[in-house]
């Protein structure tokens, strides 16, 4: 195979895989948002466009091509409509006519293709977003939050470097010598928008963080020409475009790692807000939704025979009240007394019931509540959580307890 054509079809499965990860992410955790469903039609083009796209490169049959050039004519309206959503207005209406007819036109002539159209579908796409970078530049910037106006900005820079970018997967139309590159701009523009995602306080993109992306790039490009055949032009440019094309997975990648740990974080505060507190009854079959108590057991003073319950009280009483096997053993060592009988028993009941960590919801009556989860570099969140359903436990047992 061509290595030039091999390094066209890596990059743009590459590009496939990191527009589908957000998409797949944003259907698992959907805003319902107008912006949002603007936002997946335009991904689901540009993801099925890089997924045929790359399988047509490998196949060049009618059918393929045709396939492909299906979500390549439907992007620009696309493109539109989701910059109406950053915008929240209309667009000029001349502008919304002319990318629907285009569409139209192009997706007919794609099914009777003649030559040089390739060039016209280019040309369609170039004006549509040069129009459409235009409308973000000139935008009432009063008009917009804060937030807002630094989420388009974002987008404005990464559509102004993937526009150049996606000109070379027409090289052999122009007579370009690289390889193609659209693919790379389709990184950027997800890299993007997971980026202004992840920052809570969307925060603009320093100029650090893009020669990070740079600087890795070049070193594994370098890595790449060491350990590969002869070095030249040709493939000191294949090395850079797929060095970038993996950075930008990487770091997309990363970002959506990020994106998931806040998702579980807003589970466990759903539930908080949700959770059915009007007895103590109700509390306790919530706890069976409760993300942090997935795996869980709750004892009350029948189920502590054997057990020294007052002085589990008075052990757990204080404080956050969260204690965890690796804390009580290794405190074992240094203990005596009562103290080290008490954190022996405790140790028990972890083991007994199979779970890691314990507090005390209540004292009166007392109330035991055990979860297991892994005892990683974040344990110290879930016992926060577990802090809180505590403290939410004892404020409805107080307001159940209480008078009238």
């Amino acid at each position: 195979m061509d290595e030039t054509l091999l390094v066209d079809v890596i990059l743009t499965w590459m590009g496939a895989l990191g527009v589908f990860a957000y998409l797949v992410h944003i259907h698992r955790n959907p805003a319902t948002s107008f912006l949002e469903g603007r936002t997946r039609l335009l991904l689901g083009c540009l993801g099925a466009l890089l997924l045929i796209r790359g399988f047509a490169w490998l196949d060049p049959s009618r059918v393929l091509r045709t396939l492909t050039f299906v979500p390549a004519t439907l992007l620009p309206l696309a493109a539109l409509l989701f910059t109406e959503a950053l915008l929240r207005r209309h667009a000029p209406l001349f502008i919304k006519v002319y990318v629907a007819a285009g569409t139209v036109v192009l997706f007919v002539v794609n099914l009777f293709p003649f030559w040089g159209w390739h060039v016209a579908l280019l040309a369609f796409m170039a004006t549509t977003f040069a129009a459409l970078v235009v409308l973000l530049v000139s935008r009432r910037r009063q008009a917009l939050s804060p937030p807002e106006n630094r989420l388009i900005d974002a987008v404005l820079l990464a559509m102004l470097a993937a526009v150049p970018l996606t000109a070379t997967d027409f090289r052999i139309d122009l007579g370009l010598p690289w390889n193609r590159m659209g693919a790379l701009g389709a990184l950027i523009f997800v890299w993007t928008l997971v980026r202004m995602a992840a920052r809570r306080d969307q925060e603009r993109i320093a100029w650090r963080e893009i020669a990070d992306i740079v600087l890795w790039a070049a070193i594994l490009a370098g890595v790449m020409l060491a350990v590969g055949r002869e070095p030249t032009v040709p493939r000191l440019v294949h090395a850079l475009s797929l060095a970038l094309g993996f950075v930008l997975l990487f770091a997309l990648c990363d970002l959506l790692r990020h994106l998931r740990a806040r998702a579980r974080d807003r589970s466990f505060l759903r539930w908080l807000a949700e959770a059915r507190t009007s007895s103590a009854d109700d509390f306790l079959l919530a706890l069976k939704d409760c993300p942090v108590a997935e795996e869980h057991v709750t004892l009350r003073s029948d189920d502590l025979l054997g057990y020294d319950v007052d002085a589990l009280v008075r052990r757990l009483d204080g404080q956050r009240g969260v204690v965890r096997m690796s804390g009580l053993r290794s405190k074992a060592v240094a203990a005596a007394g009562e103290e080290l009988e008490v954190d022996e028993q405790l140790v028990d009941l972890l083991e007994t019931y199979g779970m890691s960590h314990l507090c005390l919801v209540t004292a009166e009556p007392p109330l035991l509540l055990l979860v297991n989860h892994p005892q990683l570099a974040d344990s110290g969140a879930h016992e926060l959580e577990m802090a809180l359903i505590r403290k939410l436990g004892r404020l409805v047992r107080r307001q159940e307890a209480a008078p009238g």
